[in-house]
Parts: structure tokens; sequence; C-alpha cells
């Protein structure tokens, strides 16, 4: 038996502008097409533990309300790059020079979609969650009107879409794909505080069935010339085939070939 999804909450304060009322009721409508439970902002909010997004005066919010609150995501940073060496962009470009075009199919909070657009290359986000979908098209419109992110944002893209009907769509131009499946709750907990892991985990419910995951593994194969997935330091692969990995101080990328 499913479990039942966690409700929302998208919530105006009395200062908000047209705009972010609009944006509020887009909002609402796109997470009751999609089956969510959604408190309107004039409705009392749900009883049950669930994610609220607030619109103001100023730069929207999102938060969870509960018995057990699990860390509010912080945004991504669009400055500068870290110097050094970097084994997720390693990963990404292997030996190839020139503009890479990266496609994150499990982009989440934006995070690691960010931090490769600061270091130059071009993203296409895909996120199927229409709460996260706003929450990534809402930081990178802000980032984008900010001149000191400005070149980073116009790197980014994100799409409020099915990665794996995407991929299924695609015509192979892709350089590289990019794919973070939810850790397994063993290998999460310092995740989980750095990056809002367990925000997720509230909100979109168990990690996925690990042959989802390799199905979409084989998918990307098929249409891009490069496969990385990230994975913690000591789990197994998610899929057989990997041809060499990257490794981090306590992450993995596995890099796949063509199929």
């Amino acid at each position: 038996m499913t479990a039942p999804r966690a409700p929302a909450r998208v919530r105006v304060t009395p200062d908000a502008p047209a705009t972010a009322r609009a944006e509020a009721d887009a909002l609402a409508a796109r997470l009751a097409a999609d089956g969510r439970p959604v408190a309107a902002p004039d409705a009392p909010p749900p009883e049950a533990s669930h994610a609220v997004a607030t619109f103001g005066a100023g730069t929207p919010t999102l938060a969870w309300v509960g018995p057990e609150a699990p860390p509010t995501p912080r945004p991504a940073v669009w400055g500068a790059p870290r110097a050094g060496r970097d084994p997720l962009v390693a990963a990404l470009l292997g030996r190839a020079g020139g503009e890479v075009h990266v496609i994150d199919a499990t982009a989440g909070w934006g995070t690691d979609a960010v931090h490769v657009a600061r270091a130059g290359l071009s993203v296409t986000m895909l996120e199927r969650d229409p709460l996260l979908a706003w929450w990534l098209a809402s930081a990178r419109a802000r980032a984008e009107a900010d001149p000191a992110t400005a070149t980073a944002a116009a790197r980014v893209r994100v799409l409020a879409t099915d990665a794996a009907a995407w991929l299924a769509a695609a015509d192979g131009d892709a350089r590289a794909v990019y794919l973070d499946p939810m850790y397994p709750r063993e290998g999460e907990r310092r995740a989980a505080k750095r990056g809002g892991a367990a925000f997720l985990r509230a909100w979109l419910g168990p990690p996925p069935d690990p042959a989802e995951v390799a199905a979409l593994v084989a998918a990307a194969r098929r249409v891009a010339r490069r496969v990385v997935v990230k994975r913690p330091a000591k789990a197994p692969p998610v899929a057989p085939g990997a041809s060499g990995a990257v490794r981090g101080r306590t992450t993995r990328f596995d890099v796949y070939p063509p199929a």
C-alpha cells in the first residue's frame, strides 16, 4: 500500500505584491495537479507535517512544519567556484575540451548543477516534482537578476519534467548526463545535514527502487557520451558497466560510457 504523500501549504503574506500572489497561485495549481494535498493561502495549515512555501515582499522561502522538522534547504551558492581539484567536474569532463553540456537528471536542490555552472559548464536541470522545480526556477531567476551571479545563471536551464520521459525523447546530443539518486538511509547522515536530504525524504518519500535507478542509468547511456552517477564512497554501484570512477573525500562519481 502506498503511503500518503505529505501535504503542502502555499502561504502569502499581506505585503506580497501581485506578482508574488500570482506565483503562489501557479505553484498551488501545479502541486494540486500533481496530486498533492494543498492548503490554499487563505486556508488553515494542514494538521499533518507539511512543506510550506511563503510568498511576500522579499525572497520566497521554503520550510518544513512538523514535530521532527528536517533541515530547511539552503539555496545553492552561485558565486565563484572553489579552487583546487574538483572530482565532480573532473568526472563530467573526462578528457573532453571546449563547451560541455550537462543534463542533471535528478536536480533536487540544484546544488551540484549550480556548482558545475560556476565551473563554466552549461547545465540543464530536470526536476519532475513541482515544489522543487519552482524552488530551482525561482533561485535561478534571482541569480540571473544579480550582476554578480548572472554569468553562472545564464549557463543554467530548469525544466519541470520527468527525467525518464525526457531521456526517452532525447536526440543524443548531450555530452554528459549526471545522476544523483537519493542516498540509502545508511549513507545519508552527513548529506542530510549539509544539503537537506532529510527534507527530500520527508517530501518525496523513500529512495527510488534500485531497478528504477538502473533503468535511468541505461536510458542516459543511450543518449549521452558520458554518464556520471554520484554515490557514497563505500556504496556499491547502482548499475553494472561503469568504466571508472573519480573519488572525493566522502563521495564517489561512477563514470559510464555510452551504451
